[in-house]
């Protein structure tokens, strides 16, 4: 699994939706979320709890082993990334706690 951040959509008619801007991949660069949250020099929302969620959501459906393949974040400034790596693998240890693996 790659992880890197969440995708906010809304329905926009009975069966299409649209991505709500300033969310997930959507944020402008190196700005803050409507949530507060930070985004990357990509335009990518911090947002490790997306991690435990996807985690737990295929370790229920599949039983199966699940590798974490790619995550980490665009910051130029190395501001961000000691907290990001720290709270992903916080997610990682809380899904394996919750029954997640």
């Amino acid at each position: 699994m790659n992880y890197y951040s969440r995708l906010v959509v809304r329905l926009v008619g009975d069966n299409s939706y649209a991505v709500v801007p300033g969310y997930g991949h959507a944020c402008k660069r190196n700005s803050v979320s409507p949530d507060n949250r930070p985004c990357s020099d990509f335009g990518w929302e911090f947002y490790p709890e997306g991690l435990y969620d996807v985690l737990v959501k295929y370790w229920r459906r599949y039983h199966l082993p699940i590798y974490v393949t790619e995550n980490g974040i665009a910051d130029s400034a190395d501001y961000l990334r000691p907290y990001y790596l720290v709270s992903h693998i916080y997610q990682v240890h809380r899904a394996l706690s919750d029954g997640g693996g």
